[in-house]
């Protein structure tokens, strides 16, 4: 009975957080696209034709190293903005940034002293400005709590709820979007999850026949409409690609998970235990 009311909403029965957007003027399309290459995975190229078939706007990439760099550096042919942090110790934790459009008061966090980063900048499209959130934490593993992994997805969504623009939160939470953490942030953030009322669209394990569940999150703010949300063919990695096609010329609100009494405590308790670790 617990499983069947966690799962629930990320089935085709339930209502979705999210309605679709019929139509789009061409000038309000905002295409995102989120991949873990998996640092191990040979196959720059495929990772180059998957990105320029699908064309997006932001494009955040995870786990890169210099290699990754290094083999990415076609794609600086077709974005004007690009930023990365490729960290010394962290090697499994390199992020690029990829962005047609200008970068604003853009930077790498390091939340609580972790050594993973968080990318928050804003990205200025010429219909309006909206926040982007670039996440990857560590995952919890034997040795290792879920402490900095939920600090580091709380604070992006409190970066969301800080922020005077549209924030979009994106990228490998290394947790399931009905994950405790996941959903105080959803909360905390007031983002929509499009996965809700649409089925689970697994990202992970691409590798695996049997074993899958959704670890790579779009995540928006109320505002933009949504175009299409899908996952992409296998590049290679352990992950699949993430795309959502957001359309910035509706006032589409959605139903956003209302916070609760508790959860700024909850949030804080998260915080005091990460800033101690």
């Amino acid at each position: 009975g617990v499983q069947v009311r966690t799962l629930w909403p990320y089935q085709p029965l339930a209502g979705k957080m999210v309605a679709q957007t019929p139509r789009c003027a061409d000038d309000g399309v905002l295409q995102v696209l989120s991949t873990n290459v998996q640092r191990g995975n040979q196959d720059a190229q495929q990772v180059i034709d998957m990105v320029r078939a699908n064309d997006p706007d932001i494009l955040l990439v995870m786990e890169t190293n210099e290699r990754w760099d290094r083999d990415l550096t076609p794609l600086r042919d077709d974005y004007a903005y690009v930023m990365q942090n490729i960290p010394d110790n962290a090697t499994f934790f390199g992020m690029h940034v990829f962005s047609r459009y200008p970068l604003e008061n853009a930077r790498f966090e390091f939340p609580f002293g972790s050594d993973t980063p968080l990318f928050v900048g804003d990205v200025a499209h010429p219909r309006e400005t909206v926040q982007f959130i670039g996440v990857h934490p560590r995952p919890p593993q034997r040795g290792q709590s879920s402490e900095m992994r939920d600090a580091a997805v709380l604070t992006a969504a409190q970066f969301a709820a800080d922020s005077e623009a549209v924030s979009i939160m994106a990228g490998d939470y290394n947790a399931t979007p009905w994950n405790d953490t996941a959903r105080l942030a959803m909360r905390v953030g007031q983002v929509l999850d499009p996965r809700q009322g649409r089925g689970p669209i697994v990202s992970f394990d691409a590798k695996s026949t049997w074993m899958k569940w959704p670890l790579d999150q779009i995540l928006w703010q109320g505002g933009p409409g949504l175009r299409d949300f899908q996952i992409l063919p296998a590049i290679g990695s352990d992950h699949y690609p993430v795309r959502a096609d957001l359309c910035l010329t509706t006032n589409a609100p959605g139903d956003p998970a209302a916070l609760r009494d508790g959860d700024r405590d909850a949030v804080q308790a998260v915080f005091d235990a990460a800033s101690k670790g």
